[in-house]
């Protein structure tokens, strides 16, 4: 047990990078980044008490069981929610609490700044869910992309939102952004879930390339009552090699890079879990009439961008990484979206929209900047647009 308990305290530290306010300078910090409180954080992560290593494709089969966890299971996964920006929620996991409001510092920004404000559901919207009900209600689930590192009205649904409406005058328009941090592919079921009393016509899924496979076994592991395979010795000093080229980037692509390579049967639960989650969110749409475009959008790390080719190639050379290692999420994406068309389901994948823009579409912080967010809602436009026609 110390062996296993040591191999899982390597797992998976650096995701706590993952919920922290990322950016330079930022207002608010939710954890400290120390190596000590990470090693912590993992511990309740990674080890919950009473479970055994998987053998195996842990957790499906007739086994697996998605169920509503218990306020002790939440805190060993994603901690205790702390400053009052988190809480648990029955169907999300966890959200950000309700009517927060944080500036945060933002050299690149206009203005050197953006605000992160929630309303009463803990959405990044500036005004509660309206009532009575929106003519056309769009859910949009994600992670921080599609949160937007960025003021709520420059997000891609808050812009496809305003488009909407300017071509459906007269009737009332609301693209709501769940979007937060840290979420992947259970966290965007149980949002479908959460809001199905408000009746959306649509939901809009975004899946980050960059981390949500590596995210998503963290949840399914608790699900399945399993743990994932220890990890070796030298990897906590890969972490540490990594956070040196740029913990930016090993939150955003690379952790989940280094994780899935070393463990190609990780890979491949990833993939069933994600298969598992869209095949439920599949059936939830078809069950309640829901409209459902899945999205995906890559990493900086996923295609070869000129302006991060530089920051590409030292991380290559610092953590011995081959173009087949970087490739392991197309790979994974592939699989996943061939999948989903398989099922009938309508697919928008950014990666060929990405490589055909010539504007820079990422902060420096690696996720998707106002440029990007533009892309991201033009794109969504005709494609809900059809969905409405429906």
């Amino acid at each position: 047990m110390i062996a296993l308990a040591f191999g899982l305290l390597l797992a998976a530290g650096i995701w706590l990078v993952q919920m922290k306010l990322r950016g330079p300078g930022a207002a608010v910090a939710l954890v400290d980044n120390s190596l000590s409180l990470q090693a912590e954080w993992t511990s309740r992560q990674m080890l919950p008490r009473g479970l055994a290593p998987p053998s195996g494709e842990a957790g499906f089969g007739g086994k697996f069981k998605r169920r509503e966890l218990t306020a002790d299971e939440l805190t060993r996964l994603l901690g205790t929610p702390r400053g009052g920006l988190r809480e648990f929620d029955p169907h999300r996991l966890i959200r950000y609490s309700a009517n927060v409001r944080a500036e945060i510092e933002w050299a690149d920004y206009p203005g050197g700044h953006w605000t992160r404000v929630t309303n009463s559901d803990g959405a990044r919207e500036d005004h509660d869910f309206p009532s009575p009900a929106p003519d056309i209600f769009v859910l949009v689930a994600g992670d921080s992309h599609t949160e937007g590192v960025c003021d709520n009205a420059a997000s891609y649904s808050n812009l496809l939102e305003g488009e909407l409406a300017k071509r459906h005058p007269g009737k009332t328009v609301e693209v709501y952004n769940t979007g937060m941090n840290g979420y992947s592919f259970y966290n965007y079921l149980g949002t479908l879930e959460g809001f199905l009393a408000r009746k959306p016509k649509i939901f809009v899924s975004t899946f980050f390339a960059g981390n949500d496979y590596y995210e998503v076994l963290k949840v399914h592991h608790v699900y399945a009552g399993s743990v994932p395979p220890p990890r070796p010795r030298n990897y906590w000093n890969e972490i540490t090699k990594g956070t040196e080229v740029s913990d930016t980037a090993m939150a955003q692509a690379l952790t989940e890079i280094l994780y899935l390579r070393e463990n190609p049967d990780q890979a491949n639960l990833a993939l069933q879990a994600a298969l598992y989650a869209t095949s439920e969110m599949q059936r939830v749409c078809d069950e309640n009439g829901i409209q459902w475009l899945a999205v995906y959008l890559p990493s900086a790390f996923d295609l070869p961008f000129p302006e991060w080719k530089g920051l590409r190639e030292h991380a290559a050379s610092k953590l011995s990484i081959s173009e087949a290692d970087y490739e392991i999420a197309n790979r994974l994406g592939d699989q996943l979206l061939a999948t989903l068309r398989e099922r009938g389901v309508e697919v928008l994948d950014l990666r060929p929209v990405f490589r055909a823009e010539r504007a820079p579409l990422y902060w420096n912080d690696l996720h998707i900047n106002l440029e990007g967010q533009q892309v991201v809602a033009e794109q969504l436009l005709p494609r809900v647009e059809a969905l409405l026609a429906r």
